[in-house]
């Protein structure tokens, strides 16, 4: 019951930090009410940031982001723990999935069986969305990270 009782919190806390703002970019911060999400939240996300940023040197280096999981495992940071799962990689706790035209990609990590959070790139910029799970709609979050 605890663990129905934290994901109340959580999604509670990220009703209320929801940003209308399609223009929110994740580690920017910007474009928010100013509310910051929960803790937990801001702590995985700045636990993606080496992640983030290989990704990000990448698609400087090469204008585009990586294509496939062979160029994604090649981005990450030397060092971290990662493995090819299929068209993905899994590197700790995170998931990329990279976009095959290179335009962007998408990186998960679960917060509990159902829930997830979710960071996708793409054309218009990179926004964090929380997922419930549970078919309730997905929240856009400004995590200021």
């Amino acid at each position: 019951m605890r663990g129905h009782a934290a994901i109340a919190a959580i999604t509670a806390t990220l009703a209320l930090t929801a940003c209308d703002n399609s223009a929110n970019t994740g580690y920017t911060g910007g474009g928010g009410s100013g509310t910051t999400a929960d803790p937990a939240l801001v702590r995985m996300a700045q636990d993606a940031r080496p992640l983030i940023q290989g990704l990000e040197r990448c698609n400087t280096q090469y204008r585009g982001f990586p294509p496939h999981a062979d160029a994604v495992m090649g981005c990450l940071p030397a060092g971290a723990p990662k493995r090819r799962e299929g068209s993905a990689v899994v590197a700790g706790d995170w998931r990329i999935s990279p976009d095959a035209t290179g335009v962007g990609y998408t990186m998960t990590r679960h917060i509990d069986a159902r829930a997830m959070l979710v960071r996708h790139c793409g054309r218009g910029g990179c926004r964090w969305i929380y997922d419930p799970g549970d078919g309730r709609p997905s929240l856009e979050v400004n995590l200021g990270a």
